[in-house]
């Protein structure tokens, strides 16, 4: 795998979804009311509640791909969330789903330098589509099931899942968690292991 590629393919990714984003109240697009924005605001929610849906969308899926332990699967995916924060802000939710759903892109040959553009704009779509069918104004809890449902129909989109993939999604998940809390200064597991090894 050519690491400086997917560098910088996750890199254009992210940075053209978050262009996307910005521009979207502003121009022809199918997010004229700041749905896709709003969306990735979970500031009002527990980190644990979100993480307890996160957590039944990976059981779901990985039920549907008949995997043996479902229950580890969700568990893996999403222990890190909780662990190392309290709530979620919108720049860390923002670049974990984008950071997992370029790695995933790419990892099936799904995301070029050619598409990359083409493949964030329909990423940011299928969010603001299933953020349209399921947020409800007045209960920032609805906005999981938008957030959930949009990762998911874009990954099945791009290639069938099956219990390998589903592995692999949760293992992305859960490390881009584990960063966004060493990025925020929040990481549990990290001063844990500093703690144990400094000398």
């Amino acid at each position: 795998m050519n690491s400086a590629l997917l560098k910088w393919c996750k890199l254009f990714f992210t940075i053209s979804y978050l262009v996307y984003l910005a521009t979207a109240a502003t121009c022809d697009s199918p997010d004229p009311t700041n749905t896709l924005y709003d969306l990735f605001d979970l500031s009002q929610s527990p980190a644990i509640d979100c993480q307890q849906h996160a957590y039944g969308d990976f059981k779901k899926v990985a039920v549907s791909v008949n995997a043996d332990d479902p229950d580890t699967i969700a568990d893996l995916a999403t222990r890190p969330m909780v662990q190392n924060l309290n709530v979620f802000p919108r720049d860390a939710m923002v670049r974990v789903y984008a950071n997992v759903a370029a790695n995933y892109a790419y990892s099936i040959g799904a995301l070029n330098s050619n598409n990359a553009v083409r493949l964030a704009k329909k990423y940011a779509q299928d969010f603001t589509k299933t953020a349209q069918q399921n947020v409800v104004k007045g209960k920032p809890e609805s906005k999981f099931s938008g957030v959930g449902q949009g990762i998911i129909k874009f990954l099945r989109q791009l290639q069938p899942l099956t219990v390998d993939k589903v592995w692999q999604v949760a293992v992305s998940y859960g490390s881009q968690w584990l960063l966004a809390a060493v990025e925020a200064g929040g990481s549990n597991d990290i001063r844990r292991l500093f703690k144990k090894y400094r000398y």
